[in-house]
């Protein structure tokens, strides 16, 4: 009973933060600028593997034909010291061989500022979606068939100024993901952090930062109760960072970082915690006004109690070019974490992957985009042993049909190549949109 009181305690915090943020400035809603931007979307999706079947016999791939209608509102509130973004679009879903299942899918966002004082600011956001589409962009996780599911993120953070790049800040989150799947543990996670950035002069900086993070799983059974989160899963984690920054001239900035975490899961299993400590040295480079780079080359050490110790050496890389009416952007990222509010809960993992992402205007009326993505995750607690590669791939081109009217055409790709055969899939989906909404928001 005492877990319950202690996550329920964290979601009060939160919603009281929010609360009295809105209290706090109402005096000075009347005195900002209000933008409304309606709109409806209407579109149609062709997918070739519904449920994201794999190859193996008796578990054939389905084509389906997805019809979307979505109404959606955005407000923006912009005051001397307030400020405030709503979005909202629902989607009613409909599909061809399966209209039984037509639904409501959510997305819903909404992020305030407040300027307490010339120094000091406050920031909240909240995220919300509900659909059972199994790709999640954020999820690379393996989900199969159509079940709806809800996640929940919000995030709030203090900021307080004392100098021209110096800056004391603490900071709060929660998170949790909701399956309707029962196959599927739900999960959440909360945690908090305070850091600081400070300058001793032109060249010499320090960023510091410590951060606490809990995560709960729950039983798979069709109880609401936190008390069914198996204690042999959830864990906690504390990491602590040091960064010193070295300004070479105004273009270029160096620096030397490490990270130390430790990982511990309830004292059942104390066998499995494990520490990481974390080096990296890096460069970040504004080559020109229209040409960033950054590289930063880590090496970092999981310490496991009673298991041979692993390493790895991942290089983390951006280079991004802007033009007058484009731009492309290439990454290369390695690291490690955690899976947390995931379709699959399976622990630690080490990721490695790319990017590269490009979108032009080639006319007034005429603009497109697009991006590959691959991503290696070797998942180190899982037995038998697994790796996935995973690749995306997704490009659009949008007209402007009239000034109301736009239509997009889109095309991504899908896929999965495990060591393990069962979860293997490949999905190809198409996807027509019509939008309809004023060139302009309405001011008030």
């Amino acid at each position: 009973m005492q877990k319950k009181q202690k996550n329920n305690h964290t979601v009060y915090w939160i919603h009281f933060a929010a609360i009295a943020m809105l209290l706090m400035c109402r005096p000075m809603i009347g005195h900002a600028a209000i933008e409304i931007t309606p709109r409806l979307t209407t579109g149609v999706d062709y997918t070739d593997n519904y449920s994201l079947a794999n190859d193996n016999p008796g578990s054939e791939a389905e084509s389906e034909w997805i019809t979307r209608i979505s109404p959606g509102l955005s407000v923006d509130m912009d005051g001397r010291h307030l400020g405030l973004s709503l979005n909202y679009d629902p989607s009613y879903t409909m599909y061809d061989r399966y209209s039984d299942r037509d639904y409501w899918e959510h997305a819903a966002s909404a992020t305030g500022t407040w300027q307490a004082t010339r120094y000091m600011g406050m920031t909240l956001s909240y995220d919300f979606s509900r659909t059972e589409d199994p790709i999640d962009e954020e999820d690379l996780t393996i989900r199969r068939g159509r079940n709806v599911y809800d996640r929940h993120r919000s995030e709030a953070r203090i900021d307080y100024r004392f100098g021209a790049e110096n800056t004391l800040y603490a900071l709060g989150n929660y998170g949790n993901l909701k399956n309707e799947d029962t196959t599927i543990q739900d999960s959440e996670e909360y945690g908090g952090g305070a850091g600081m950035v400070y300058w001793f002069n032109i060249q010499w900086g320090i960023d510091l930062s410590i951060e606490q993070n809990w995560a709960k799983y729950k039983e798979i059974d069709d109880s609401e109760s936190i008390d069914d989160f198996e204690d042999s899963e959830n864990f906690k984690e504390f990491s602590g960072r040091l960064r010193l920054n070295r300004r070479f001239n105004r273009k270029v900035t160096g620096y030397l970082q490490y990270q130390h975490t430790d990982h511990r899961f309830d004292e059942e299993i104390a066998e499995t915690n494990y520490r990481i400590y974390d080096g990296a040295v890096g460069v970040e480079y504004a080559i020109s006004s229209s040409m960033d780079f950054s590289i930063g080359v880590h090496y970092f050490v999981r310490d496991l109690k009673d298991s041979e110790n692993e390493s790895e050496t991942p290089v983390n890389l951006s280079l991004t070019k802007r033009f007058s009416q484009g731009s492309v952007t290439f990454s290369a990222e390695g690291g490690y974490d955690y899976t947390t509010t995931a379709a699959e809960n399976i622990g630690y993992y080490v990721y490695y992957g790319g990017t590269l992402a490009a979108d032009y205007v080639f006319t007034r009326r005429f603009s497109g985009d697009a991006a590959i993505t691959y991503m290696y995750h070797d998942y180190k607690d899982e037995i038998p042993s697994r790796d996935d590669d995973v690749y995306r791939a997704r490009c659009g081109l949008s007209f402007q049909l009239s000034r109301w009217l736009t239509a997009r055409l889109g095309y991504t790709y899908n896929a999965v190549e495990s060591n393990i055969e069962a979860n293997d899939y490949v999905e190809n989906r198409g996807s027509l949109d019509l939008i309809i909404a004023p060139p302009n928001p309405y001011r008030f």
